[in-house]
């Protein structure tokens, strides 16, 4: 990946992929060690009761584990992964910005192909509501997410996670978390989603700031990072 960057200085990809390296590096120093569940069966198809009930079983074995492994993280561990955290950050800050940047030539490069649409589009589409039709936007389908927001989403997974190994070895998260939110809510992710999310920390009791119309439930033991 450094050496596509010496490339391509802007490549956004490789910069979240350095990213979650360095994150990887982090739990391997703080020595969090998550057990893997046992795979999905093979042949599972989508929407079925049987896909639905392996899905849960799966997401329950895998939260049961992340407990465990947080439940065992010691505060010196914890404070050497504190290097590989502020490099991730920084890689992270540089994957949005250069994501924003590509969007912004690739519409640019858009609108000079076709400079004529935008003037045709008045006489042809006269409503919103035509417009979107003529550009293939189903009525009430939210856009497609876009490589900025992929971007702060990727990093409020790693903050959510952070923030809870933090609070497994009793330093201070809740400003790690609260960025995690900030991160979710730029992106666009809906209230519901952040909600469910916060559902799951370990410190959940304590979350109520973050988004303080939802009823919190309070769990003894940590749990799984955000579902992103």
């Amino acid at each position: 990946m450094h050496e596509a960057l010496a490339i391509k200085p802007n490549w956004w990809e490789a910069f979240l992929q350095l990213g979650g390296v360095q994150f990887d590096r982090a739990k391997l120093a703080a020595q969090l060690l998550v057990k893997p569940p046992p795979s999905l069966p093979e042949g599972l198809q989508e929407g079925t009761p049987e896909t639905e009930a392996a899905t849960k079983s799966y997401n329950e074995e895998s939260t049961a584990n992340t407990k465990e492994a947080l439940m065992k993280l010691k505060a010196a561990n914890v404070e050497k992964a504190e290097s590989y955290v502020k490099a991730m950050e920084g890689l992270y800050k540089q994957a949005y910005d250069a994501a924003l940047a590509y969007e912004k030539e690739r519409k640019s490069d858009q609108d000079a192909k076709q400079p004529a649409k935008a003037a045709d589009s008045s006489e042809t589409s006269p409503s919103g509501k035509d417009t979107a039709a003529a550009e293939g936007v189903a009525e009430g389908v939210p856009p497609p997410i876009t490589i900025s927001a992929h971007a702060k989403i990727l990093y409020g997974n790693q903050l959510y996670e952070w923030s809870q190994m933090l609070a497994a070895v009793g330093r201070e998260w809740k400003p790690i978390l609260d960025e995690a939110v900030k991160c979710f809510k730029e992106a666009g992710c809906s209230e519901a989603d952040i909600r469910g999310a916060l559902k799951n920390h370990t410190q959940v009791r304590a979350c109520w700031h973050v988004v303080p119309r939802v009823r919190l439930t309070v769990m003894a033991k940590p749990a799984a990072a955000g579902p992103w």
